[in-house]
């Protein structure tokens, strides 16, 4: 397990859904399509558990990183508030699963950067749509920066960099970017408290220091431990 302050560069996936306790697929609108008929009435969305999934690419000052977040540290991350997950939970009932993602790999979904879809035959329409941009934090009081207990999800590839084509003042302009990068795997969030992390240091003297089982994202510090 990693211990590490990480700051979030950028938000590029984000998936609802609401599980069905019947059967255990997703739900498609307000009930369930796989279940038989005659077992729809008792698997509403109402009762389902409500999924999230987050993917961002995140830096501890050494280099860069791909997390996966689900459930609340998703909320953690968002620093969405209960009524803002409940207005994305009632968005997802009515045309779920709904899934946000980059028109482009460098995009931050934050920023308006990203398009939302909903299950077919369904739309989100315009109070789900208010409903679900609530969930972006504004910039300016957004606050990035978290400390993170995460696993690997995979290690660096070593292979080429494939390129890919982006558009800039409205050109097509070839760009080069890792094929595969470091994937972490959220197990708890919290988010930076200034005075807490400067206890811990004094507490800890050599807490931030390279020593046995700290790790860094790249060369140079940044060790949490």
């Amino acid at each position: 397990m990693l211990r590490l302050r990480l700051t979030v560069l950028c938000v590029q996936r984000l998936e609802l859904r609401l599980r069905c306790l019947a059967c255990g697929h997703a739900f498609a609108g307000p009930t369930c399509a796989q279940c038989p008929a005659a077992a729809r009435g008792g698997a509403r969305a109402a009762a389902a558990p409500f999924e999230a999934e987050l993917g961002a690419r995140v830096t501890d000052g050494t280099g860069e990183a791909y997390l996966e977040a689900c459930g609340r540290h998703v909320w953690t991350l968002l620093q969405a508030s209960d009524a803002i997950v409940r207005g994305a939970r009632d968005a997802t009932a009515r045309c779920g699963p709904l899934v946000a993602a980059q028109r482009d790999w460098w995009e931050c979904l934050t920023r308006g950067g990203g398009a939302w879809t909903c299950a077919e035959g369904f739309a989100i329409g315009d109070a789900g749509h208010a409903a679900l941009a609530r969930l972006w934090p504004s910039a300016a009081r957004w606050q990035r920066e978290v400390v993170a207990h995460c696993k690997p999800a995979r290690t660096p590839s070593g292979a080429p960099q494939t390129g890919r084509a982006i558009r800039v003042a409205g050109k097509s302009v070839p760009s080069l970017r890792p094929e595969k990068s470091i994937g972490l795997v959220a197990c708890e969030v919290t988010p930076v408290n200034m005075q807490m992390e400067a206890e811990r240091m004094l507490a800890e003297p050599e807490a931030g220091w390279p020593g046995p089982g700290r790790v860094a994202l790249g060369p140079g510090g940044g060790y949490l431990g």
